[in-house]
């Protein structure tokens, strides 16, 4: 990684507010506790895009818990567009089943 690219973490931001349908204050709705899920998320994107099988399953893992459990409702979707940001859009759908998947385990 360049020293010059910011980390998922920070340009998740700019990039969810330049998507069509979502705007510049999408994030106006988050608390602190919401902000700090997001900005781990990006970063489970990232241990789920450069893992293993066993590093891509403790990512969705942990993905699942921070949207059961570390943000609102209402945020959810925002984790699900972010996505894209750092992988491709066809990962999108991928992670996102995976995480909602009845058969979680």
């Amino acid at each position: 990684m360049s020293n010059l690219t910011p980390p998922v973490c920070k340009s998740f931001r700019r990039w969810l507010e330049a998507q069509p349908g979502i705007g510049k204050h999408c994030l106006a709705p988050c608390t602190g506790q919401d902000l700090a899920a997001l900005r781990a998320f990006a970063h489970l994107v990232e241990v789920y895009c450069y893992g293993d099988d066993r590093g891509r399953r403790a990512a969705i893992g942990a993905m699942r818990a921070l949207i059961d459990g570390g943000m609102q409702s209402s945020v959810r979707p925002l984790a699900k567009r972010m996505i894209p940001h750092i992988m491709d859009w066809c990962h999108e759908k991928e992670i996102w089943d995976q995480i909602e998947s009845p058969d979680r385990a």
